[in-house]
């Protein structure tokens, strides 16, 4: 039987960063390069660009690695349709067996805590899961029924269980934007994690032990909050300071909870 301290020695970070477009959720990931991990980037927003600019170590950009995935759309007679959804697959099919090029890094599973497996964004993978389900019952220009999204908020939810899971090893960020809804049962209005459904959005934050909040106020200054934001309630699984600074504070918070440093 496994004691506490056999735990923690295992090194895996998993958070869970929630914030608006522009926040500096994906700018942020840029501190972890500079320290030496491989980000391994499931790009699903498009919104990659500026990342590499803010990477001070041009020589380790050649870390990372990013599949981008977008489902098609053409015009219909209601507007635009869908045309083909291969998003939500295809990242699954990346998680088994990531190739890129001549870099073949294989199942997620093998990886190590040299590694960062970045979902970018929870948000679109939710529409992409959605997608693949109305595609796949004929429903390319038609709004979704209850059971389509069930079906795909289970499908979510099973990736989220899996990358959480002591079957992957790597350390794992998981990028959403936020979602205001009422507390089940009514009343209260909170802050969750934008997911795909009023049910799965507060079910996400149970699967990680950090939640992390990104705000940018009126002025431009952007910083990273552990602590309560807003509506949103943040936590980690260490004491870390309060607030932390865009530029460096992603590869910070690594070294506050224990994150082995990489190899």
């Amino acid at each position: 039987m496994p004691t506490l301290d056999q735990l923690e020695a295992k090194g895996k970070v998993a958070i869970l960063s929630v914030g608006e477009s522009g926040a500096g959720k994906t700018g942020s990931l840029a501190s972890l390069i500079d320290a030496g991990y491989n980000l391994r980037i499931l790009d699903f927003d498009r919104g990659l660009t500026s990342l590499a600019g803010f990477v001070k170590d041009k020589a380790k950009l050649k870390n990372v690695s990013f599949k981008t995935f977008e489902d098609k759309m053409k015009p219909g007679q209601k507007g635009l349709m869908l045309s083909g959804a291969t998003a939500f697959a295809g990242a699954m099919k990346a998680l088994d067996n990531w190739e890129d090029g001549d870099l073949k890094l294989g199942n997620v599973s093998d990886w190590t805590t040299n590694d960062i497996l970045v979902v970018d964004s929870l948000t679109f993978m939710g529409k992409a899961a959605l997608n693949a389900i109305l595609f796949m019952n004929g429903y390319l220009d038609k709004p979704p029924e209850i059971q389509h999204w069930g079906m795909a908020m289970d499908n979510v939810e099973r990736v989220l269980a899996r990358l959480t899971s002591s079957e992957v090893p790597c350390h794992l960020i998981v990028n959403t934007h936020i979602d205001l809804r009422e507390a089940q049962g009514g009343g209260v209005t909170r802050a969750y994690p934008s997911a795909l459904g009023a049910k799965l959005s507060p079910k996400v934050g149970a699967y990680f032990d950090n939640l992390i909040a990104f705000r940018s106020s009126q002025t431009g200054t952007r910083e990273i909050r552990t602590k309560a934001e807003g509506l949103l309630v943040c936590k980690t699984a260490r004491p870390v300071p309060d607030t932390l600074p865009i530029v460096t504070g992603m590869a910070d918070l690594f070294k506050a909870l224990g994150a082995a440093p990489p190899q």
